[in-house]
């Protein structure tokens, strides 16, 4: 189960990398909302098996690396909701959000 959280992990960060720089570019399209989908999907999937892997274990890498990937979701799925004409940007900054934090919760996991 670590090496798939690990795996989760490097996919969560290059699609909502992907997934950002595609909004913030306004490339918006069948491609970019699948590449967005896959991101928040993936990003689901990590969080959740984070979670499997945080009750097997006694000590974890730490607070930091459970909340800010949840963080991360909320952040994209608040930026979704949006209807404005900012909602390119809301999602692209969103993504990007998440992709950062994700990228440190990997780092610190490496670590741990």
């Amino acid at each position: 189960m670590t090496g798939v959280h690990l795996f989760l992990g490097l996919a969560v960060v290059g699609l909502n990398a992907v997934a950002g720089a595609q909004a913030l570019a306004g490339r918006s399209g069948q491609l970019g909302e699948a590449v967005a989908g896959w991101a928040i999907g993936i990003l689901g999937l990590q969080i959740a098996s984070g979670m499997f892997l945080l009750t097997a274990i006694v000590r974890g890498p730490g607070v930091l690396h459970v909340i800010l990937p949840v963080a991360g979701f909320v952040a994209v799925l608040g930026a979704r909701l949006v209807t404005s004409e900012v909602r390119s940007a809301a999602l692209g900054g969103a993504h990007l959000f998440a992709a950062v934090v994700s990228a440190f919760a990997f780092f610190t996991g490496v670590a741990a």
